[in-house]
């Protein structure tokens, strides 16, 4: 009994060494600032502000999101709460995403503890529990993962992950019991595991791929058995209740497919459909690289810099990548009845892929990703250290996977040092990859935010020349020539015609991306604001050019007329052409926010009526309540522009009797 403690005690300091190691490889990035896309879906969701705990803002900040067709709510509800107890301060929301990460490293233990043993038989208890803690470690401390951390509104993945985790942790343990559970209990075992999937789907819609990954497990190591006995539920045997469930979903996979292989779709991408899914090929072993042979020089939060493959030959790797997917799968098959290990990692790899990394017009990498993707290759360690027999060999084998723990920690001790200063992670990030127009649009912006600030001159022609580099980046877009007109309004110059010209051509000729709406975008708000003075016909000209751009889709066209709505009420002060892009808007996407902005239009221009009737639209269509707030806040200056017209009015005629 004493062994078996003292053995259990290891363990345990084992384990909480490597959450120690993954804490304080993370902690000196806790301190770095918000990055890429974390602004526009926190600092600049009013929702999520919440003031106090009540329903009421509670359900606005769950159903706030608008990313995915699901909005992601749990993920949402989370960055709410992170805000109502710490405000927006940086750290408390990456502190979160740290604590969630190492709630999912003892996951990725528990799991590994169940699943070796299927791997390798028999299995001691012991060697089951180290090889365990070094999934554990190695997944916990992969510098791969460090984006799912500090990259704030990647928690979507990392809570995804863990309801995901947790759902199979919880499966795979009922399925290890060596007695039959009770029915009551397999009931709520059913029901937890459930609720934990549907948690993983809500938090990001990558959560459902744990589905096909439970019923890989069953598949492939569980084998629908307990022991030597087939388990049946009812007369249907499990395992065919798997097959069946697995064909089930790809027919369901199949139905949905036409609505995400639409080829205008893939236009606003600048690839399509074909190029993606060559493409992608590439991008599988690129990732295992990385997991693999990680390097900080290749680690960035950007890879828009990833060469797009135009053909079987252009490049070369696109064929042997994809003669390569087709035969290690084949080989991994041919070996699954002596070594389902093998089959195993390679099966939950292209499952955790499956999703973001095929058909869906999404961008081509992302190192987010592969967080729980990469835990079925790191099994594959410990199940062939298992299997080493010389005595000697396997001590300095061991010793050489301590030291690559050590090395992994290292590593991302280092890129969380670059990302604690924003300065820093831009500049690195732009001198590893001097190709990414992300990267060096990035780094401009930070120099600029310097020369804002009064820090020197100097900033400017350092801002110019990484613009200059963003402009003659790998299929560069539209960012360098919006920076460039930023860039002259902080030098409190006018932007050269030329570039003006540029970029109202782009925008018209171009395939229409999506940044171009976060760059229209923030150069309306720049000229509402005063700090822009471009003429008015030049402003006009880009959303007009953006609008007739025949790449552009009803979603795209209702942004721009909002824009131009915004515009025309709030610099020209025509309500008159507001109210007629609101309405062309509408015309395109009838939504809440449209209904909105056209009744502030009308009550600017004393059409309260108007104003009141279109208020009604979007408090009747509003229905999860989420814009209850700004409903609530415009009914109060609708009431006040009322008052004041009305005492005008009485005011006028008492004016008229006097000066009789």
């Amino acid at each position: 009994m004493r062994d078996i403690s003292s053995s259990t005690l290891v363990l345990r300091w084992a384990l909480c060494l490597v959450l120690l190691a993954c804490l304080g490889s993370y902690w000196p990035g806790l301190y770095g600032n918000y990055v890429f896309d974390d602004p526009a879906n926190i600092l600049e969701n009013s929702r999520l502000a919440i003031k106090s705990l009540e329903l009421s803002a509670l359900r606005a900040a769950f159903w706030s999101g608008d990313a995915g067709p699901l909005g992601r709510p749990f993920s949402m509800l989370t960055f709410a709460l992170n805000h109502y107890f710490t405000g927006f301060d940086p750290f408390y929301f990456k502190l979160t995403n740290l604590v969630i990460h190492l709630i999912n490293t003892v996951l990725v233990y528990r799991l590994a503890r169940l699943l070796l043993p299927c791997f390798t038989a028999p299995l001691s208890e012991g060697k089951a529990e180290w090889g365990a803690v070094l999934v554990a470690a190695l997944w916990g401390l992969h510098p791969l993962n460090l984006t799912s951390v500090l990259y704030v509104v990647q928690r979507m993945t990392s809570l995804s992950a863990l309801f995901g985790l947790v759902a199979l942790t919880v499966y795979v343990h009922w399925r290890s019991l060596s007695y039959p559970p009770r029915f009551r209990h397999s009931l709520c075992v059913g029901c937890l595991v459930c609720l934990a999937l549907l948690a993983a789907v809500l938090s990001k819609e990558s959560g459902v791929l744990f589905v096909p990954l439970l019923l890989w497990i069953e598949i492939v190591l569980l084998r629908g058995r307990r022991g030597e006995v087939p388990i049946c539920i009812g007369r249907i045997k499990l395992i065919h209740l798997a097959w069946v469930s697995v064909l089930l979903g790809f027919f369901v996979c199949l139905a949905a497919l036409p609505a995400y292989t639409d080829p205008a779709a893939f236009l606003r991408r600048g690839f399509t459909l074909q190029e993606r899914l060559m493409t992608e090929s590439r991008v599988v072993f690129y990732y295992l690289r990385l997991l693999f042979a990680p390097s900080l020089s290749e680690l960035s939060l950007y890879h828009d810099d990833f060469i797009v493959s135009m053909g079987l030959l252009q490049p070369v790797s696109t064929l042997l990548s994809l003669l390569a997917l087709g035969l290690v799968t084949v080989g991994c098959a041919w070996v699954v009845r002596r070594s389902p290990v093998w089959l195993f990692a390679w099966g939950w790899f292209l499952i955790g892929h499956s999703l973001e990394s095929s058909f869906i017009s999404l961008e081509l990498v992302h190192e987010h990703r592969n967080y729980f993707a990469i835990i079925g290759p790191l099994l594959l360690v410990p199940a062939l250290l298992f299997q080493i027999k010389a005595e000697r060999l396997g001590k300095v084998i061991y010793t050489g996977v301590v030291g690559l723990c050590l090395i992994l920690a290292f590593l991302t001790w280092q890129r969380a040092e670059i990302w604690s200063n924003l300065v820093d992670q831009a500049a690195f990030e732009a001198a590893t990859h001097p190709r990414s127009e992300r990267a060096n649009y990035q780094l401009a912006r930070v120099y600029i935010k310097l020369l804002d600030q009064g820090r020197g001159a100097r900033y400017a022609s350092l801002a110019r020349e990484a613009l200059a580099r963003a402009e003659q980046s790998y299929r560069s877009s539209n960012g360098a020539l919006f920076g460039l007109i930023h860039l002259a309004y902080y030098q409190k110059q006018q932007p050269s015609p030329d570039v003006v010209e540029s970029l109202r051509r782009d925008l018209r000729e171009r395939p229409f991306q999506n940044s171009n709406i976060g760059f229209l975008d923030a150069f309306v708000s720049c000229q509402i604001s005063g700090r822009c003075k471009m003429r008015h016909d030049q402003a006009v000209g880009f959303l007009v050019a953006a609008l007739e751009n025949p790449t552009g889709d009803r979603v795209t066209r209702s942004c721009i007329d909002k824009l131009l709505a915004r515009y025309f009420s709030e610099v020209a002060g025509d309500y008159a052409k507001s109210a007629e892009f609101a309405r062309d808007s509408l015309a395109e996407v009838d939504d809440v926010g449209g209904h909105m902005l056209l009744g502030q239009i009308h009550r600017l221009a004393g059409e309260i009526q108007k104003a009141e009737s279109e208020l009604d639209l979007a408090e009747k269509m509003d229905r999860r309540r989420v814009w209850f707030q700004e409903i609530k806040g415009e009914r109060k200056k609708l009431a006040q522009a009322s008052s004041e017209k009305t005492a005008l009015q009485k005011a006028v005629p008492e004016k008229e009797v006097t000066g009789d």
